[in-house]
């Protein structure tokens, strides 16, 4: 990932990686198929 550079420490690193994913990749797809959360 572009960003991820910026973290030295692997957590640091997994979390932002993580955090793009999810508010990338997961978001638009949601949106884009009109996903909804129904598990519950």
């Amino acid at each position: 990932m572009a960003g991820s550079y910026l973290y030295k420490d692997p957590e640091a690193k997994y979390d932002y990686i993580a955090d793009v994913f999810d508010t990338l990749i997961v978001r638009d797809i949601r949106q884009k198929y009109k996903i909804r959360n129904n598990l519950f």
